[in-house]
Parts: structure tokens; sequence; C-alpha cells
């Protein structure tokens, strides 16, 4: 694999990456809350257990989400996507 190819597939998994980042926080902000295992049972086939945890920590370092003691995950972002708490009408 030349240094191309290998930019080119770095480009292709962040830009997945990023994909199912913004579908996992759409799926969060739109339930308002859901448990975490629930979730991921209903993700499996689609996403590794590893991958499935980088993702909900990714979105809980961003403020995004919490997760309460007993796994229950909570959208604490803006109520659109896109949107900056500072911006987010909550009227």
């Amino acid at each position: 694999m030349n240094i191309v190819d290998s930019k080119s597939e770095t480009r292709r998994q962040l830009e997945a990456a990023i994909q199912a980042l913004k579908a996992l926080a759409e799926i969060i902000r739109h339930a308002g809350e859901v448990p975490s295992g629930e979730l991921y049972a209903r993700l499996m086939g689609r996403v590794t257990l590893d991958d499935y945890t980088r993702l909900v920590e990714t979105l809980k370092r961003a403020g995004l989400v919490t997760e309460t003691p007993g796994h229950l995950l909570r959208w604490t972002g803006p109520k659109n996507l896109g949107t900056t708490p500072e911006n987010d009408n909550h009227n």
C-alpha cells in the first residue's frame, strides 16, 4: 500500500467514524434518553462493542450525552444537531 492509498483509507475510516458518531447522537437526541444496553443491542450487527463504547464516550466527553450509573444515556446537547447551546432556542 502506498502513501496515497493509506491517506485515502484513513480518510475513509475517519468519514465513517464521523457518520457513525452523528447517527448515534441523532438516535439519542431523538429518544431523549435510552438504555445503553438496549441501544447497543439494536446496533450490534452494525458496530462492535468496542466501537460503540468509543462513540458513546466521545459523545459524553463532548458534553452531548450523560450516562447514569444504571447506564441510561441522556441527551444533554442542543435540541437540534448542528447548533450550539448558546444558539439553541429553548422556548
